[in-house]
């Protein structure tokens, strides 16, 4: 009996199940509406005496339509930061351990960052904002092969980053650990079929 429930464990942990976590649930029992968005996620962490940035990834489903939110928050005492808007047609591209590659949209009409200067400190911080939309072929694409590269273009902003596949932080006094090249693999069902 301990074997099999070892394996059941198993099973479940490495299907991604285990991490169902999410930050809102709400269900509309007259239109059957089911929204869900999960924890965010760190995908990136860069840092020097000088500057640092932090890139936050987090999914949300409505229905049957599903997006990926990211929020790229960078700070610098060595140069003065300003914010960036995405505009509609906006794109986040993912390359994966297959050589393929999957671009997703973002489809609102426009998200704008936003700046803060830090008080007591020559620190100033621009938080951007993007929503990019996951339809059915992504997901299928996206849940089966690892990521290599994320590159983010809008009229304002271009950049491509290199994802770990194993990134520390330290949260609440506690080190965590997150797998970004594993973000969709171990992520994505947990909207397509969620444990709820």
């Amino acid at each position: 009996m301990r074997f099999l429930t070892v394996v059941i464990f198993l099973i479940f942990s490495t299907l991604g199940y285990s991490q169902c976590e999410y930050s809102q649930i709400k269900f509309d029992k007259s239109t059957r509406l089911l929204f869900l968005k999960q924890y965010p996620v760190t995908l990136d962490i860069f840092e020097t005496p000088f500057n640092g940035r932090i890139i936050l990834a987090s999914m949300m489903r409505i229905g049957d339509n599903f997006t990926i939110d990211l929020e790229i928050t960078t700070d610098s005492n060595a140069q003065e930061l300003e914010p960036v808007c995405f505009k509609k047609g906006s794109k986040l591209t993912f390359s994966l351990t297959n050589n393929e590659t999957v671009t997703l949209e973002q489809r609102e009409e426009i998200i704008c960052g936003i700046k803060q200067d830090v008080k007591d400190t020559d620190y100033n911080t621009v938080s951007n904002y993007a929503r990019f939309v996951i339809d059915l072929e992504m997901i299928n694409k996206l849940k089966e092969h690892e990521i290599v590269l994320m590159k983010v273009e809008s009229e304002d902003y271009n950049k491509t980053f290199v994802l770990k596949s194993e990134l520390e932080e330290v949260k609440n006094d506690e080190i965590v650990t997150s797998n970004p090249t594993r973000y969709f693999i171990d992520n994505l069902e947990c909207l397509t079929h969620p444990k709820i």
